[in-house]
């Protein structure tokens, strides 16, 4: 079995914290990690937002915030026949918008985008815009000024933390603080294990709205009762009411019985008390024995594989397919009991 590494590490998840083996890294890419949502009722409006895992410099933030925008000006749009990017602005020396149409093929809204540089973190927030006329769906028709004012606003109000136990008060990830005046937040964090690559743990992180109906004790319940294999493929290491950062919880510990040899540990807040900013739903879940990825680095000529990895072109990495725990029972249930306990409020 591998070895779990001693060093320990603190990430802020939201308005909580969690400690981790410092192998243990967030992995943030693409869009939309990060909900805001701006009002509640039915014309709501959702901001999306991502922080780059990456540090970047002011001069290593324009060459990527330049590389989007030429990307966007290069792509054409099928429905208009034009580029998809409509706009771009170069706002101050960390902040920049490029509007753009929504996609290759469709024209019927626009989506602002905005990038800056919060401290060494690399920022982006992006927002629809519709058309008003049901009759007459077109970009040309959608307004971006209101969505591109939230925008503006809530990258002046960003800030950055170095220390996860030390920042202020509000909704954090990866370095960069939000206390922007959202009314609902939602947001997936998932760690991976640098020295345990088969490792993954995922944050499910909901504020006033999205916690599911059932909990997770019934839903386990529902999924036996419909399918009886599961009784012979799955083991319960231990189910069961617990607590999670100080409040009511449900746990569901379960490993596959079958090669490959799977973990999936779960535990969800749960208790009667209204959604809030404050009170959020949340769930942490463990899988061991995942497929992951050890990517070759620039230049260098992909080793030699042994056994199922083998080696993608498409990713310039060394694929490990799913396999057998790195981690026996008894290191995955201390692993997990050190994680759950370590979860606090800010």
């Amino acid at each position: 079995m591998t070895a779990i590494p001693t060093e320990r590490t603190t990430h802020c998840i939201g308005r909580y914290l969690v400690t981790l083996p410092s192998s243990f890294e967030l992995h943030t890419s693409g869009w939309g990690n990060i909900e805001l949502y701006y009002g509640l009722g039915k014309n709501f409006e959702t901001v999306y937002a991502t922080v780059k895992q990456e540090r970047f410099t002011n001069e290593a933030f324009w060459d990527e915030v330049n590389k989007r925008r030429f990307e966007m000006r290069d792509t054409k749009n099928r429905k208009t026949q034009g580029s998809m990017l409509l706009y771009g602005e170069q706002i101050n020396k960390v902040t920049a918008l490029l509007r753009r149409l929504p996609d290759e093929a469709s024209a019927g809204s626009i989506k602002s985008e905005l990038h800056v540089l919060v401290g060494q973190r690399y920022v982006t927030l992006e927002q629809k815009s519709y058309s008003n006329d049901d009759n007459n769906i077109t970009y040309r028709n959608a307004d971006p000024a209101p969505a591109e004012a939230r925008l503006k606003m809530i990258a002046s109000k960003l800030l950055p933390y170095e220390n996860a136990e030390r920042a202020k008060p509000g909704f954090c990830m990866q370095g960069v603080l939000f206390d922007v005046g959202q009314d609902d937040e939602r947001a997936s964090f998932q760690f991976g294990a640098n020295d345990v690559g088969d490792v993954v743990l995922e944050v499910d992180y909901h504020a006033v709205t999205g916690q599911p109906r059932q909990g997770i004790l019934e839903r386990r319940k529902q999924a036996y009762a419909a399918y009886a294999p599961f009784h012979t493929m799955i083991s319960t290491l231990r189910e069961g009411k617990t607590q999670l950062g100080g409040d009511p919880a449900e746990e569901s510990l379960t490993r596959a019985n079958q090669s490959p040899i799977h973990h999936f540990f779960d535990i969800e807040r749960r208790d009667d008390q209204p959604r809030t900013l404050e009170r959020p739903f949340f769930g942490i879940a463990l899988k061991t024995g995942m497929r992951y990825f050890v990517p070759v680095p620039a230049g260098q000529k992909p080793p030699e594989t042994e056994g199922k990895a083998y080696y993608s072109s498409r990713s310039n990495a060394i694929v490990h397919p799913e396999s057998d725990s790195s981690l026996s029972d008894k290191q995955v249930l201390q692993l997990w009991d050190e994680i759950v306990a370590s979860v606090r409020k800010r």
